[in-house]
């Protein structure tokens, strides 16, 4: 799939999964911030398989900048993993509500696409 395209598909699947499954994405959150992910019997994902080759991919089509895959992975999700968290408490930096939309998600991933494409 072509990069922004991709991108754009997996900001909405993940956004989808976290408006869906709350708990659950509260619990991935709160593991991947764990020392157990790092526990030895924690097994390579396909999904990190996945993503990797996805990442290669764009960077061999020159359809983004070349970049170590954790500043790419900090610069492509953190804004919206960001958002869904305002989203989640329905709280605002200023402690007003905040409810995170296709609007405010389009903006951000324009911001991010500018960023990371070529």
């Amino acid at each position: 799939m072509e990069f922004e395209e991709g991108m754009w598909q997996q900001w909405k699947n993940r956004f989808e999964y976290s408006i869906n499954y709350p708990h659950n994405f509260c619990f991935m959150e709160q593991f991947r911030n764990s020392p157990l992910i790092h526990h030895k019997d924690i097994k390579e994902s396909s999904f990190k398989k996945a993503m990797t080759l996805f990442f290669n991919n764009a960077i061999k089509r020159n359809e983004m900048i070349e970049l170590p895959v954790e500043v790419f992975w900090s610069i492509a999700y953190a804004p919206l993993y960001t958002l869904i968290r305002f989203h989640q408490s329905n709280k605002s930096m200023m402690g007003s509500k905040f409810v995170f939309d296709e609007k405010k998600m389009k903006q951000a991933f324009q911001v991010v696409m500018k960023a990371l494409k070529k």
